[in-house]
């Protein structure tokens, strides 16, 4: 999987990007995104290997 891809919800482009963390002396996957909206910068970040939870938290921002 790409480190950066470049998902679209709410209308607009978001920049998400995986990190590896080590938990337990394995590497597992975090992700966050960006986007900007105007003035404003949003950045979610994520505790948890599936993507598609923190997307969906980035999604409920509205933004």
């Amino acid at each position: 999987m790409d480190r950066f891809t470049y998902p679209s919800f709410n209308g607009h482009t978001a920049t998400r990007i995986m990190d590896y963390t080590t938990m337990g002396g394995e590497q597992v996957a975090r992700y966050a995104y960006l986007w900007s909206n105007g003035n404003f910068v949003f950045i979610i970040n994520g505790n948890t290997e599936d993507f598609t939870q923190t997307r969906a938290l980035a999604e409920a921002t509205g933004q």
